[in-house]
């Protein structure tokens, strides 16, 4: 009688499993996902990385034009027609960076035709100066002084007579000046002829 009473409740006990497996079904599909909660506070700020390198220094930029006073009404413009190899002083200004060029003396002034004119220049050493005397109405004088090359410290002085019978007026002194390198620079400065 007990070995039956412990087959009915093993039956039992299998047929409930059987049942409950029977009864349960596969896995439902996942459900969606819940809305995304809010962002969370910004974290402390990092530590500032370090400096970068100081960059290298640009170069110089060239010097400016310094205005020389030679105690003379300086009206004279510079000669337009250079070449490649020529520079030209601006127009009142003849102590240029590269090359200084001083007018230091015009004697006499005014100048008398049949006597002599002489110009004192200080320019750069070695350098070639020429001169040619252009009238008031634009023709230049067959009469000029010989080139001069100035001396170790820079000076020139050139001596002419502009012959007698030229036309008298406010002329003008067109000096060019030739380094020892070829560069050339042209010039001019006035001068008043007046005859005798």
């Amino acid at each position: 009688m007990k070995k039956w009473g412990k087959a009915l409740v093993g039956i039992s006990v299998i047929l409930a499993l059987l049942f409950s497996f029977a009864c349960t079904g596969p896995a439902g599909p996942a459900g969606p996902a819940g809305p995304a909660g809010p962002a969370g506070p910004a974290g402390p700020q990092g530590i500032p990385g370090p400096e970068g390198l100081q960059g290298p220094e640009g170069p110089q930029g060239p010097a400016g034009t310094s205005a020389v006073d030679t105690g003379t009404a300086d009206t004279g413009t510079a000669d337009t027609g250079t070449t490649d190899n020529e520079t030209s002083a601006a127009e009142g200004s003849y102590d240029l960076p590269d090359i200084p060029i001083l007018w230091v003396s015009i004697t006499p002034q005014p100048a008398t035709f049949g006597d002599y004119i002489t110009v004192v220049l200080k320019v750069p050493a070695g350098s070639l100066c020429e001169i040619t005397y252009i009238y008031e109405m634009g023709l230049r004088s067959g009469s000029k002084p010989d080139p001069q090359v100035s001396d170790a410290d820079g000076n020139a002085t050139l001596k002419w007579i502009p012959p007698v019978g030229g036309p008298a007026g406010d002329g003008t002194i067109e000096l060019t000046v030739t380094q020892a390198d070829g560069t050339k620079t042209v010039v001019t400065h006035p001068l008043t002829v007046v005859n005798s």
